[in-house]
């Protein structure tokens, strides 16, 4: 998100009823966040050189993200690449109405849903089944660590799945407790 409070302030009241909002005003941590927070919708200002970055770590670690790049008239370049690179649509400053606002918002949303979709379709059945059950473990294992802190007993009562289990799938898909806050055991002597 972009570091100006104004623009910052316009997201929150367009989008504060419909999204649990998650600002960050500089991509290196954002780029840290990747890994503990599920987005549906991240709006990443190319004022910063790094959003390039930014922008291709979401699309291979969150692909069900929306992403919309937020720039100046002057940031043409910038805006065409972040198009390339997987953004659904930018947004200019200074920012439109937020009646419009919020319309771009949900729009370029629902395109990204319905490319998603097609994209679904588009593959054999097995392939699409394997990707939506790997997106939904995913989604549904990061949820889990970050509402428990990462705690894996209390992930554990809440989901119904095992300690064992669960402490398996996160390793499988690379998702680690110590990211959303919880603390590793002292080392057994």
């Amino acid at each position: 998100m972009d570091p100006d409070t104004n623009v910052r302030d316009a997201f929150v009241r367009t989008l504060g009823e419909k999204f649990d909002l998650h600002h960050r005003t500089e991509v290196a941590q954002a780029l840290r966040d990747c890994d503990r927070v599920t987005l549906d919708l991240a709006v990443i200002s190319l004022a910063d050189g790094a959003a390039p970055a930014l922008i291709t770590r979401l699309r291979e670690t969150q692909p069900q993200c929306c992403l919309v790049a937020l720039g100046a008239l002057g940031e043409a370049h910038a805006m065409r690449t972040a198009l390339e690179d997987g953004a659904q649509d930018f947004i200019l400053k200074p920012l439109p109405a937020e009646a419009e606002l919020g319309l771009r918002l949900e729009a370029a949303l629902a395109h990204k849903r319905k490319s998603t979709e097609g994209q679904l379709l588009l593959s054999p059945y097995s392939a699409a089944r394997t990707a939506l059950i790997k997106n939904f473990d995913v989604r549904y294992l990061r949820g889990l660590m970050q509402t428990t802190r990462g705690n894996i007993s209390e992930a554990s009562r809440r989901s119904g799945i095992d300690r064992a289990n669960l402490r398996r799938m996160l390793r499988h898909h690379e998702i680690s407790p110590v990211d959303f806050g919880a603390v590793r055991p002292p080392p057994r002597g």
